[in-house]
């Protein structure tokens, strides 16, 4: 019985053993299968979408973003990349220059829960393509934009000065006013003086310089050529003066004349002036009419006898508070260059003392300044101006 049962016994173990011994293949077979198959489970990268947060003829420096999802940018975020360590997987460039011997753009990158920004350190450029580029051991990815330019208004010609329709012979300067800025060449081939006749005037002015422009390049100085206008001066004897008196001429600025943005002008712009005798004469304030303020919202108003340098006539006039500093305020020209108004910033203080003074060196059409002619030889040093002359002090009352 023992030995039966013992043998029964172990007749049970060896059944047992073979059991488990099959049960441990088939268990290696599963987890080597299931090695096998896990990493065609496992989530691969998907490919990055690229976008361009911009607004359209907004002056913003735009916004690009890759799209990662949630595991790519866990991942990225455990490499701690800095602003000079992204453009390896995430850069922007000017698409002419997206070569790999050229610098992406500079920049701040930002990483999201699911995706990377990068904000350029400097605006995009209107009518400027960009690419975007992703690239990593498992995408490649390309985007490119055209930033487009603002849909605005075409640049017109605002105004022409001397506003009068006559001209002194001897004019010396013309200014061109614009709506917007515009390319600073151009100039020479864009604006004629023609004749009643029909003949343009050959070479009237000195090529502009850029000194010849302000700064927000809306205005431009056209100076006519003082040695055709000076009496006895070489160009003068062998060519001949600009503007001969008596006669009749049209001033022409040409459409095709493009802005700061390279668009043509929205219209070519045809004026009409009589010549009439040369002034050699400097404007005398002694003639002029000072309107001073009377309560602390009046505007100051000075009357010249005769026209006045446009320009000359804006800035050369100033009105000093009872320390001398310079009141600010907003000067307006009207009366075709004769009328000089004044309106303080804030209103004048009741009681306070004010003076006016004007520049010696201010100037009619035909650069006669009130200390000198034109046609005169340089009484002082030419860096050195005379002092300024006052044209009378004024306080204003209280109102009510």
């Amino acid at each position: 019985m023992q030995l039966g049962a013992k043998g029964r016994l172990a007749g049970a173990s060896d059944s047992r053993g073979r059991s488990t011994a099959a049960q441990t293949v088939v268990n290696g077979a599963l987890v080597l299968l299931t090695l096998l198959w896990l990493p065609s489970c496992r989530p691969t990268e998907v490919a990055p979408t690229l976008h361009l947060e911009t607004e359209v003829g907004a002056a913003e420096f735009g916004r690009f973003e890759a799209y990662l999802g949630t595991e790519v940018a866990s991942r990225l975020r455990s490499e701690n990349l800095s602003d000079e360590t992204w453009p390896r997987y995430f850069a922007v460039y000017p698409a002419t220059s997206a070569h790999a011997d050229r610098p992406p753009m500079l920049g701040d990158y930002r990483l999201l829960a699911d995706r990377v920004q990068f904000r350029p350190a400097f605006p995009l450029e209107p009518g400027t393509e960009y690419r975007a580029r992703w690239s990593s051991d498992q995408a490649e990815v390309e985007s490119t934009w055209l930033i487009p330019r603002p849909a605005t208004e075409p640049t017109r010609l605002d105004a022409i000065y001397p506003s009068s329709s006559r001209w002194p012979a001897n004019l010396l300067r013309i200014y061109l006013q614009f709506s917007a800025s515009m390319s600073r060449q151009g100039a020479v081939e864009s604006v004629e003086i023609v004749r009643q006749d029909g003949t343009v005037v050959a070479a009237p002015f000195v090529a502009p310089e850029t000194s010849l422009w302000n700064p927000a390049s809306d205005r431009l100085t056209l100076l006519l050529d003082p040695g055709r206008t000076k009496r006895g001066v070489g160009p003068n004897l062998s060519e001949g003066p600009v503007l001969t008196a008596g006669e009749r001429y049209e001033i022409v600025v040409h459409s095709s004349w493009e802005d700061g943005r390279g668009r043509p002008l929205d219209s070519t712009v045809r004026r009409e002036f009589e010549v009439v005798g040369p002034d050699r004469e400097s404007p005398d304030p002694d003639t002029w009419t000072v309107d001073f303020p009377q309560t602390p919202i009046d505007p100051l108003v000075i009357v010249s006898a005769s026209p006045l340098d446009r320009v000359s006539f804006e800035h050369r006039i100033a009105v000093l508070d009872r320390h001398g500093e310079r009141v600010a305020g907003l000067v307006s020209i009207e009366g075709l260059e004769t009328r000089w108004i004044f309106h303080p910033r804030v209103p004048w203080l009741p009681g306070q003392d004010y003076e006016v003074r004007v520049s010696k060196a201010l100037e009619d059409p035909s650069g006669n300044s009130l200390w000198r002619r034109f046609e005169e030889p340089l009484v002082y040093p030419e860096s050195t101006e005379p002092a300024d002359q006052s044209l009378g002090r004024f306080s204003v009352r209280s109102q009510g």
